[in-house]
């Protein structure tokens, strides 16, 4: 695939994400985070063909206006809407990128067994981790963001 074509292929899955208020994106290599990682939290542990991890995140309150603009106001008895809600949008776009020889997995910080979603996003560029607190902190939302 060329580069041309596969840079068209994220731009789309980025927009569509974008459209949904997902609206945080970066790119992490798969070198750079495991190098910080014990063995069993390492991307390769994940997928020993990976290369690199897109990372995204949502800030502000454009997601959840989404999900209740799309899904109606959750009702209390719903567990975690914004983790179901992230998951179909991502697991589609996962389907989108095999479509097209893409071969992708996602990871979710809500899983039983979560990579470093804090060190994987400041790599991606999303924000820079607290000295303080286990936060990551984006230059225009603060500590209001959401890793998907």
């Amino acid at each position: 695939m060329t580069t041309e074509k596969l840079d068209s292929l994220l731009i789309q899955m980025r927009s569509r994400l974008a459209d949904q208020g997902i609206n945080l994106w970066g790119v992490a290599r798969m070198e750079d985070f495991d190098g910080w990682q014990s063995r069993q939290a390492r991307l390769s542990t994940c997928s020993s063909d990976c290369k690199s991890a897109i990372v995204i995140g949502t800030g502000g309150r454009e997601y959840w206006s989404h999900l209740v603009e799309q899904k109606g106001q959750p009702s209390l008895q719903t567990a975690n809407p914004l983790d179901r809600f992230s998951e179909s949008a991502l697991q589609r776009e996962v389907g989108f990128l095999g479509n097209h020889g893409i071969r992708a997995k996602a990871l979710f910080p809500f899983a039983k067994k979560p990579v470093d979603f804090l060190r994987l996003a400041e790599l991606a560029g999303l924000g820079k981790l607290s000295p303080v607190v286990p936060f990551l902190l984006h230059p225009s939302y603060g500590p209001w963001i959401s890793l998907r």
